[in-house]
């Protein structure tokens, strides 16, 4: 079945048994087609307001339009749903055992997809406000796209979810037995995930909290990017840099001990307990801990008995600053040994299984 029509305010088609639907209009108000054993539905269009499809035992639906305000599938057995499309500002899809669900599109304010037994759901958009997954037994979500003002996935099975994005205000995702869940984003002030069985959750994000972070940083720093850090040591005859900080630089010493406290707090401590909490590999916490702990500390005994005790370990505090250089000869071979790589062939090793490089 084929049409071809200009100005087209509404199209209804009722059938059984049809192989293949093609349609190309222009200016048509409203599609709307209920089928049965169809095989293919392919809509090209501009200016159409709806679009309602409901089908079973559909192979393939592709849809190309500008400017449709409301598209609405709901079919049973669709191996593939393609859309591309600009400007609509509402796509919903509910179906039962779709292989693939693709959606390229410009403009869209909200796209809801509730579907059992997908295999793949790739979805590419700019302007989107709203995306709402619900879906049971997904192997693969993808998602790329700008501007979207929520995320919301809800889904069971699922093997890998991706979500690549830039101005999202919130992504919410609830799932049960997914493998893998990887979130590149700019600009996200929430994300929030509840799931179980989750074997790798990778999130690489900018935007608020980034800039949160290097405001805090730049502002803890200020002192030091204001002053000149060389001192000229005269019993010594050279000249340090960042070594001997000069007493002029902050007004008190309740200005100093609050400028050193808070410096050992957020450069140290926050990073520390972050690294502690997320890290389960023991070499990497050994690799930090025998590193950066040891100096950070004498550190702190140093400032304390420099500003309150007259007295100074500083020999002590140049010599666990050491430890701290070693940090980046330690850095390859902590990270290789924390790596999955590493992990499978030891044990592969463990259970005698030979391994060929």
């Amino acid at each position: 079945m084929a049409l071809s029509c200009e100005g087209v305010t509404t199209i209804h088609i009722q059938c059984e048994g049809v192989r293949t639907i093609r349609i190309r209009c222009e200016g048509v108000t409203t599609i709307r087609i209920r089928c049965e054993g169809v095989t293919t539905i392919r809509i090209r269009c501009e200016g159409v307001t709806t679009i309602r499809i409901r089908c079973e035992g559909v192979t393939t639906i592709r849809i190309r339009c500008e400017g449709v305000t409301t598209i609405r599938i709901r079919c049973e057995g669709v191996t593939t749903i393609r859309i591309r499309c600009e400007g609509v500002t509402t796509i919903r899809i509910r179906c039962e055992g779709v292989t693939t669900i693709r959606i390229r599109c410009e403009g869209v304010t909200t796209i809801r997809i509730r579907c059992e037994g997908v295999t793949t759901i790739r979805i590419r958009c700019e302007g989107v406000t709203t995306i709402r997954i619900r879906c049971e037994g997904v192997t693969t979500i993808r998602i790329r796209c700008e501007g979207v003002t929520t995320i919301r996935i809800r889904c069971e099975g699922v093997t890998t979810i991706r979500i690549r994005c830039e101005g999202v205000t919130t992504i919410r995702i609830r799932c049960e037995g997914v493998t893998t869940i990887r979130i590149r984003c700019e600009g996200v002030t929430t994300i929030r995930i509840r799931c179980e069985g989750v074997t790798t959750i990778r999130i690489r994000c900018e935007g608020v909290t980034t800039i949160r972070i290097r405001c805090l940083l730049l502002a803890a720093l200020s002192p030091l990017a204001r002053t000149d850090l060389t001192y000229a040591v005269e019993e010594l005859g050279i000249v340090t840099c960042f070594d001997v900080l000069k007493s002029t630089m902050l007004p008190s010493v309740a200005m100093w001990a609050i400028f050193l406290f808070t410096l050992f707090v957020v450069l140290f401590l926050v990073p520390f307990v972050v690294t502690v909490a997320c890290y389960t590999a023991a070499v990497v916490l050994l690799a930090f801990v025998t590193c950066f702990a040891p100096n950070n500390f004498v550190l702190l005994a140093h400032m304390v008995s420099r500003l309150f005790l007259g007295t100074s370990y500083y020999h002590v505090y140049k010599l666990t600053l050491c430890l701290s250089c070693l940090n980046n000869c330690l850095d390859p071979f902590v990270y290789y040994f924390a790596s999955r790589e590493f992990q499978q062939r030891l044990r592969r090793y463990g259970e005698g299984t030979p391994y060929c490089l």
